[in-house]
């Protein structure tokens, strides 16, 4: 990861809050583990045309994560949690 990496959340799962900005290596990674934890798969993905992950427990898609890259390290993580954005990646419901 860049060291001034930055992770945008649109919620934060669970919690009943709004969008969240997480800064620095340390705390994003921190972020990140607990927004994958319950993952079942995480798989690579083009997320609105960049590098991405989509991340399921069984058939449920809990989080999207999109990528942008700087100076070859991971520079800022946008990630969809919001049970009604992801309605789109869950058609079945």
């Amino acid at each position: 990861m860049h060291p001034d990496v930055e992770l945008v959340v649109d919620g934060v799962r669970g919690s009943g809050t709004g969008g969240r900005l997480v800064r620095g290596v340390g705390d994003v990674a921190e972020m990140l583990v607990w927004l994958l934890e319950p993952a079942g798969t995480v798989e690579v993905a083009s997320v609105n045309g960049s590098a991405g992950l989509v991340v399921r427990t069984g058939n449920q898609v809990v989080a999207v994560l999109s990528l942008a890259v700087a100076e070859r390290a991971i520079a800022r993580v946008w990630a969809i949690t919001d049970p009604a954005r992801l309605r789109h990646w869950n058609p079945s419901e």
